[in-house]
Formats: C-alpha cells, structure tokens, sequence
C-alpha cells in the first residue's frame, strides 16, 4: 500500500528523478518486476544501471546488457561498477572473450570492484609503495611535544592549521603516534594519487591488541582493520552523529551487552584495548549468526543483523550487495571489503 501511494504520486508529478528513486527502492525491496516498470519510465541515467542489475537478477542477460551499456557514468568508482557488471553479464551470455576484456579494464581502477578484478584475474590488490622523495620533518617534533603533553586534539589543530609547512617526513612520523592525522594530512595536502598517501593509508597500529583478539575470538585481523579504518580512520576519540564511540565505532548498548556477555566491566568505552575486544566480540558474534558470511557480517556490522535479515537473499554476493536498501550500508559494505583485500595482503607481507 505504501509503494502504491507512491506510485499514485510520482506518476502525478511525473520526475524521472522521482521515477528512479521509487524503482530502484522496489529493486532494493525485492520488488524487481515492479521496479523494472517504474525505472522504465525514468529518463534519469543512473536508472540504466539498475535496469541493467534488475535484468541480471531475472537471468535476462541480454536486456541487461543493453540497459548497462546505456549508462554513461562520469566517476570511477560508477564506471569500474559498469564494467565489473558487463564483465558478468558476458560471462553469463557465453562471451567469455569479451567478458575478459571487461574485467581487465575493471581491473585498472583502485576501487572496490577494481580489487574484485584483480583478484579474479590472479593479480595483487596490495602494491607496496617505496617513497623516493621523503623531505625532511619540519613540524613533528613540536607535534609530539604537544601530543606528549595529552593535547591530542591540539596537536591535530596545529596540524591542520600548519599543513603547508607538512612534509612527507612529518607525515611519515605522524603516523606512529596519530595514524588518523597522518592519513588527513596526507589527503589534504598531497591528494589521494600521492604516494605518501598510498603509503600511508592502510597502517597496522595497536598491532599487540588485534593479534590478541584475533586469536581469541578467531576472527581474521585483516578484518579487524578493514572494519577500523572504516568506521574511525584510527581515531581513538571518534564519536558519530548517532553515538558510535571509539576505534571500531561502538553503540552504548552494544558495548554494555558484549562486556557484560564476556564478564569484564566497561569502564571506559574509548581505550583502545576495550573497544577493539569488544568491536572483535561483537564480530565474532555476527560471523556465527551468518555461518561465516562475511559480506553479511560486514553489512550488519554497520546495519544491524536484524535489519539485514529482512532483506532478500540473493545466492549472487554482488547481487546482493548492489541491491542493499541501505545507501550508507551498501557503499560502507564495500569500502570495508576493499580494505580487507588490502589488509589480507599487507599483513601476509608483514607476517
């Protein structure tokens, strides 16, 4: 009753942007049929797209191609999507030629289904970066002083507000105390193209906690990480508009139900120990509930196991993940799968 409501309205205002919000949330609902009629109708482009997806689910491979050669996406993250769903469709029509032509050009972008490519194709994700042009410090020793002093938050200020005087050599630094600054700083100032980032953007800090939790709750430690760069960046002290607290972005009632289901007291939510232990715990606990599905576990990490066992099953991952109702879930899903590539890879070379 609800999708028929909206219907009635779109149909009256007649918006291709409206008609391709209302299909795409009838593809995300499960709806494919229905949402195929109302994108149909739609002249918005990204519409093309989920035609094309929408197609795939009903195993018309050739209407889905056409719907996904139609989209002409503009960033790289929505042209490698294109093309990692031409590589699939083709493969599904028996092209197996074309198909692999499609996932070598997938494979040429540094984003989610740019890794997915390369991994398909046998290729490394993790390229280790040597910096040849490394300049000296010039601000990290007045830095720490103030770090030193407890004034992280300050320390970040001047960080900030001093980052044309940031060189690679104080960024390099930085990254032993303040993973998350030295990462934004390298951002801001050099872009995320540089090799200074590329170095530094996927560090291994509080390395002792998460082997120790790893081990205990057997949980994969390139997940770990992958889950705490994406909530926190590092940043011990982050709190979300909704109250996510720490490193791996804990709910006050999540916390409190893990800590007391392990029998430690939560005295203090931020310190690293805690957070990770209980952040591992609460994994732990979703790669039960999903039988070790880890694109299950990673969405109800950020969404909440309830809600995504309302969603539909698809026996297709990348399916499935397309097609999360969830904007914020979906493409957090993916970021923490791109980071787990990194990470599995990273760590397999430290280790």
């Amino acid at each position: 009753n609800k999708y028929s409501q909206a219907g009635e309205f779109v149909e009256k205002e007649n918006n291709p942007y409206l008609f391709y919000i209302l299909g795409r949330e009838l593809l995300e609902r499960g709806f494919i049929s229905k949402g195929i009629e109302v994108l149909e109708k739609s002249t918005y482009s990204e519409s093309n797209f989920y035609l094309g997806i929408a197609y795939f689910a009903l195993k018309d491979y050739k209407k889905a191609r056409e719907y996904l050669k139609a989209y002409s996406p503009e960033n790289d993250t929505d042209k490698a999507k294109r093309l990692f769903w031409l590589f699939k469709t083709e493969l599904n029509l028996g092209n197996r030629d074309i198909a692999l032509r499609y996932l070598r050009e997938t494979s040429r972008y540094d984003n989610f289904y740019g890794a997915v490519a390369k991994l398909f194709l046998g290729l490394k994700v993790y390229k280790p970066i040597t910096l040849v042009d490394v300049h000296s410090p010039n601000l990290y020793f007045e830095l720490k002083k103030i770090y030193d002093l407890g004034f992280l938050n300050y320390m970040r200020y001047e960080a900030f507000k001093n980052k044309e005087k940031i060189t690679t050599g104080d960024i390099l630094l930085l990254q032993d105390i303040d993973p998350y600054t030295s990462i934004r700083l390298s951002v801001n100032k050099y872009g995320v193209s540089s090799d200074i980032y590329r170095y530094v953007s996927h560090p291994t800090p509080f390395e002792e906690i998460v082997n120790r939790v790893s081990k205990r709750f057997k949980v994969p430690k390139a997940l770990i990480y992958a889950v705490m760069r994406q909530e926190s960046l590092f940043d011990i002290y982050a709190v979300s508009a909704s109250g996510a607290k720490g490193l791996m972005q804990l709910m006050d009632f999540t916390a409190k139900w893990k800590a007391k289901r392990l029998g430690i007291k939560l005295d203090n939510i931020f310190e690293p120990y805690t957070n990770i232990l209980l952040g591992t715990a609460y994994l732990a606990f979703l790669y039960d509930y999903w039988n070790g599905d880890m694109v299950r576990v990673i969405a109800s990490y950020n969404a909440g196991q309830s809600a995504v066992s309302q969603w539909k099953r698809y026996d297709d991952d990348f399916l499935f993940i397309e097609l999360i109702p969830y904007s914020e879930t979906k493409n957090y899903t993916k970021k923490v799968l791109y980071n787990y590539y990194i990470y599995s890879e990273k760590l397999e070379k430290l280790f």
